[in-house]
């Protein structure tokens, strides 16, 4: 991949402190979560998507390992769309119990980390944009 472009992506990112990401279930039911940190790995060339993702999001890349991530700044609509698909997924932490709220409340229990092999990234924004891959151009 383009080092540029995998730094401006990377900076979008961590300027913004999330990214949003859309997978869908085997029926092509979409769902849209949030990852609060995205990581690129020039040794394995995949990027790396850390958070407490609900179980939809996990179950979902079960069945369908495609996925999208939306990088995007809303002050100034700047932003970068990834698309690829699911490597792995890794528990990189458990949740040792939770306070009476959190239980209520259904809070994650793991955290993952996706490792997502990119094929296509494009512009992202409110503006009109040509969906053209920017990889390689």
């Amino acid at each position: 991949m383009a080092s540029p472009l995998w730094e401006q992506a990377a900076a979008c990112a961590e300027r913004v402190g999330y990214v949003f990401i859309a997978t869908s279930d085997k029926n092509g039911v979409p769902h849209i979560a949030t990852a609060g940190r995205m990581e690129y790995d020039a040794g394995t060339d995949l990027i790396r998507l850390t958070e407490w993702f609900c179980s939809k999001t996990v179950a979902n890349l079960n069945f369908n390992r495609f996925i999208s991530v939306a990088a995007w700044q809303p002050e100034c609509d700047k932003g970068y769309q990834l698309q690829g698909h699911l490597v792995e997924v890794r528990n990189t932490a458990v949740l040792n119990g939770c306070l009476e709220r959190e239980a209520r409340e259904h809070v994650p229990q793991a955290r993952h980390e996706l490792l997502v092999k990119v094929e296509k990234i494009t512009e992202f924004g409110h503006a009109a944009h040509s969906d053209e891959n920017l990889v390689g151009a």
